[in-house]
């Protein structure tokens, strides 16, 4: 959809705009297409290195939640890529030197993969450009718009992680 008919959809003045689910139905569309615009700049800077979203997800994910490594097996869980597809990626990672393979202290047979630092600084690129991207596309925006947007997006992140943790305890 193009930005003015996405503008002219969401100004326009209808009977049904007043009510709470039409907002919500609107607001929706907005972030999905938010996301979608976002995702294809965000995978047209990884195509550039040659890499897609598995291969981020593998370097997001051992930056954020596995600073010190972690198993094939937890790292093919965390992502929910087969251990057999994780493989050949990691692999690759791994000849990029951006991730390295190393033995467990606590016991030798286990093998452990982690970021190294050339990784690591990969993916301060990476995210320091979608901040980039992202702080140009609100910079029409005023201060008091941005501050009402963090506090919604926030108690948006709250009701988010309560419906997972409830998924998680009903499981």
């Amino acid at each position: 959809m193009e930005i003015s008919k996405t503008k002219k959809s969401i100004n326009s003045a209808s009977p049904r705009k007043n009510s709470r689910v039409a907002v919500e139905t609107d607001l929706i569309g907005l972030m999905h297409q938010i996301s979608w615009h976002g995702r294809k700049l965000f995978v047209n800077a990884l195509e550039r290195d040659n890499l897609d979203m598995g291969d981020w997800m593998i370097l997001e994910t051992l930056f954020e939640d596995f600073t010190q490594g972690t198993t094939m097996r937890q790292l093919s869980f965390s992502i929910g890529m087969k251990p057999s597809s994780l493989t050949g990626v990691v692999d690759a990672l791994v000849e990029r030197g951006w991730i390295e393979r190393h033995s467990s202290e606590n016991d030798r047979r286990v093998v452990l993969v982690r970021l190294t630092q050339g990784g690591r600084d990969y993916v301060l690129v990476v995210r320091q450009h979608l901040h980039e991207v992202y702080q140009t596309s609100m910079a029409g925006s005023k201060v008091s718009e941005l501050e009402f947007v963090k506090q919604f997006f926030a108690t948006m992140l709250e009701g988010q992680i309560s419906y997972v943790q409830a998924l998680k305890n009903n499981a």
